[in-house]
């Protein structure tokens, strides 16, 4: 059962951080988007995926620990 919630994760992981990847590719393919707004949208980019990526790490860890449910805390 513990693997599907990984799988998920991952999964999650991957289609977001894709989605990122994408937005970088337009933004950087644009020919009318002067260079600044490029490197500043792809700075957000890479930090959204940092972000992601801890994200995962953490409910790895969470998994792990046997936290299944995060929302019954609050």
């Amino acid at each position: 059962m513990k693997n599907n919630k990984y799988l998920a994760a991952v999964i999650a992981t991957i289609v977001v951080i894709a989605y990122y990847l994408l937005y970088v590719y337009i933004a950087v393919c644009m020919p009318d988007i002067p260079m600044v707004f490029r490197v500043v949208l792809t700075l957000i980019a890479v930090v959204l995926i940092v972000m992601m990526i801890k994200t995962l790490k953490d409910r790895i860890n969470e998994i792990k620990k046997g936290e299944d449910d995060d929302i019954s805390k609050y």
